[in-house]
């Protein structure tokens, strides 16, 4: 029964890893230069890339966020 637990409790933090693996990706494909680059070229890959932020609950208020966004377009 102690292993049961032990296996359960175990897959339990590998899903709670997970999550923050893809937010990890997404802020380092950011920072990388090559999609910097690309995101300056093409404004929708960065509405695309603040939305899966906004997604992940990495931008807490997301209303200012987006208004902030809005006015300095």
């Amino acid at each position: 029964m102690a292993s049961d637990k032990e296996a359960e409790g175990g897959s339990s933090s590998m899903q709670r890893r997970q999550p923050q693996a893809v937010s990890t990706k997404v802020v380092e494909a950011f920072h990388s230069e090559g999609e910097l680059h690309l995101m300056a070229k093409r404004p929708i890959l960065l509405l695309i890339f603040y939305f899966q932020l906004i997604c992940l609950g990495k931008i807490e208020n997301k209303f200012y966020f987006l208004q902030s966004l809005l006015i300095n377009e």
